[in-house]
């Protein structure tokens, strides 16, 4: 008798390898289409709210912050230098850069109309917490806005830039976080930005409110976002109002069933 009969496996064990190798195999591909869908399902649903709170946000901007945002613009504008114009061209996608000088990114947040705009956009990521907070008309930056009772954890205000060597970067005219502390890097008036979704971004510059179709990666962080316009009465598009989750939130939902499918 050979070694190979000798050490054969009796039919029934083979058979019952045989089955556990496909009821593994089945198991695993359920496991992989349950974790598809139910992944597609809870983007869509984060994709959705921070669609609603950025419409609901942008009808928070009143006629005068509008205005805000309209001068903010202008003194953008007028403050371009070449210095500027040769940090856009050297931008690549997700960078960010400063777009003016300490001094005269300082003068501009002092003014009343960037911290009226501030205050707007810290409203809206107050009303996007499930804790109701005490009425304040003067909301600090705190060291822990990114990990408060998230739901949306940034929002922030770009404007396209006429005449830019790019036409894919964007500058800051206001944001929620607008100072450094770190290991947030802030993001002050001024601010240049090659956004990772550079068509999104000019679709909401067309008027239309779109979100990120996944997480992406930038200087900051990683997001989901909704982009919204953010128009004058005349249906002109001014700027554009963005929210941000960070994927340090709700998207830990999403890792936690990876896990789980993966244990079983």
């Amino acid at each position: 008798m050979s070694e190979l009969q000798r050490f054969r496996l009796p039919f029934v064990v083979q058979l019952a390898i045989t089955i556990s190798v496909i009821s593994v195999g089945m198991t695993a591909a359920s496991m992989y289409v349950f974790y598809s869908s139910s992944q597609a399902i809870i983007m869509q649903q984060m994709r959705d709210r921070l669609k609603g709170i950025g419409q609901t946000g942008a009808y928070l901007l009143t006629d005068r912050d509008r205005d805000y945002l309209k001068y903010l613009k202008q003194v953008g504008e007028q403050e371009t230098t070449p210095d500027t114009l040769q940090k856009i061209r050297d931008l690549s996608m997700g960078d960010s850069a400063q777009g003016f000088s300490a001094e005269v990114s300082q003068r501009y947040m002092r003014s009343q109309p960037f911290q009226q705009v501030v205050q707007a956009l810290r409203k809206i990521n107050q009303a996007s917490r499930k804790r109701i907070e005490p009425l304040n008309d003067a909301i600090p930056q705190t060291p822990n806005d990114l990990q408060a009772d998230p739901y949306l954890s940034l929002s922030y205000i770009y404007t396209s830039i006429p005449k830019a060597p790019q036409p894919h970067v964007y500058r800051c005219l206001a944001s929620s976080l607008p100072d450094p502390n770190p290991p947030w890097m802030g993001n002050p008036y001024g601010t240049l930005y090659y956004p990772p979704v550079p068509t999104e971004f000019a679709r909401a510059l067309q008027g239309e409110t779109v979100t990120s179709q996944d997480f992406y990666t930038d200087d900051w962080g990683t997001w989901l976002s909704a982009f919204v316009p953010l128009k004058d009465r005349d249906g002109s598009v001014i700027a554009i109002l963005g929210v941000d989750l960070d994927i340090s939130g709700p998207a830990n939902q999403l890792k936690q069933l990876r896990i789980i499918c993966i244990s079983i």
